[in-house]
């Protein structure tokens, strides 16, 4: 049983972010990562809702673990903060 969703976050070529989840086939984008992870949650939500978690592979309350592809340009990103 998997206890996380995991989704890829990466930077779009006409600006924003992608985020794609292979566990639930699934894809969304925004204008900023913040943007963008939250409507991830969002079609996580939907895509769950009614489902039997166990059929999917999951444990009853799996986590969102998001991945960040960094590319040119990130670390000019609202709100982003290098480590140390």
């Amino acid at each position: 049983m998997k206890r996380n969703i995991r989704v890829l976050i990466y930077p779009d070529a006409d600006g924003g972010y992608c985020v794609q989840c292979d566990d639930l086939s699934a894809y969304t984008q925004g204008e900023t990562i913040e943007e963008a992870i939250s409507n991830m949650r969002e079609v996580v939500a939907l895509a769950m809702e009614d489902e039997d978690l166990t059929t999917l592979g999951f444990e009853r309350d799996p986590s969102l673990l998001v991945e960040i592809e960094m590319g040119p340009g990130f670390a000019t990103e609202p709100g982003f903060q290098r480590a140390g």
